[in-house]
């Protein structure tokens, strides 16, 4: 059984980062300094099987009621359980508590279809190119 819940500690935070530089650096060579930037200002949320945290993802929260969510990262061995799902309609609803309206993120172009059935349209057409990765924007409302 997985749950999903907020980040409040600095153990859970520490455990979040864990995982994001295990997916994003180790298993898909981002440098580590552009992986870390913007936790501080994030909230995040941790899914956990047992206590055991197995996945992270996080959105900044901005003034002007826009948010971005990023990092989600699922380690290898609980992909494809519907846990990323659960993560960003967690961080929806976050967001939505801290007064968002919309969302953006930049997904690899090939989890499109994923963040489309969560509801995320294309920007635009752009596609742009970091190192080996192609990355797209998407956005969705959550919010009055």
């Amino acid at each position: 059984m997985i749950a999903i819940k907020q980040v409040t500690t600095q153990q859970e935070l520490e455990a979040a980062i864990f995982i994001q530089l295990r997916v994003f650096c180790e298993e898909q060579g981002i440098p580590e300094s552009l992986c870390l930037e913007g936790n501080d200002d994030a909230s995040h949320v941790l899914a956990l099987e047992r206590s055991r945290p197995v996945a992270t993802a996080r959105v900044i929260c901005k003034s002007d009621g826009d948010g971005e969510l990023a990092r989600v990262a699922v380690l290898p061995s609980h992909r494809k359980a519907g846990i990323g799902r659960a993560l960003v309609l967690a961080l929806e609803e976050i967001a939505v508590q801290k007064g968002v309206r919309s969302i953006t993120l930049k997904p690899h172009l090939h989890l499109e279809s994923f963040y489309a059935s969560l509801g995320y349209a294309r920007l635009n057409d752009a596609v742009d190119i970091v190192g080996s990765h192609e990355l797209i924007t998407m956005y969705k409302v959550v919010g009055s």
